[in-house]
């Protein structure tokens, strides 16, 4: 198919930051332009997090500030204590028509759901007893979370 077929051309660019050689006839490029140096935020300088949108200050952002931010060890948790498998089982079985459910460790008593989905959740670790880990590990968790070896930071948008 021709149409689909591009032709790039790239423009002759005159710009000090290009080491054009001697023959500027042929305008090849021979070096990488200069890396931008990002600016380094002042003392006090707050930006705004691209992940929970709060303001926050760069020299008090330490981990465990941010809730919505990635966290590898969280995940990592979630993935070897098989808790997707509880999160799939209480989507499937147990969501409302808007498939929102409650978290599967939630001790809420007022859920009328709460026996039903702690005796599913039993059930479940016979076929999964690597499930029984997840409570010790989010307790390691939270522990790291307090000592800010854990969690989340802030990033600043842009």
């Amino acid at each position: 198919d021709e149409a689909s077929k591009h032709e790039y051309t790239y423009p002759y660019v005159d710009n000090s930051d290009f080491d054009l050689g001697e023959d500027t006839k042929g305008a090849v490029i021979k070096t990488q332009p200069v890396k931008f140096k990002p600016r380094r935020k002042e003392d006090g300088e707050r930006s705004r997090c691209v992940y929970c949108r709060d303001m926050f200050n760069h020299e008090e952002n330490k981990r465990g500030q941010c809730q919505d931010a990635p966290d590898r060890v969280k995940t990592c948790i979630h993935r070897v204590s098989c808790m997707w498998c509880a999160d799939t089982m209480l989507y499937h079985c147990m969501s409302d028509p808007e498939g929102d459910y409650t978290d599967p460790c939630s001790c809420d008593t007022s859920d009328e759901m709460f026996c039903l989905r702690w005796m599913a959740l039993i059930a479940l670790s016979f076929i999964a007893p690597c499930m029984c880990c997840y409570l010790p590990l989010r307790a390691c968790y939270h522990c790291g979370v307090m000592c800010r070896c854990c969690g989340g930071k802030h990033k600043a948008a842009g």
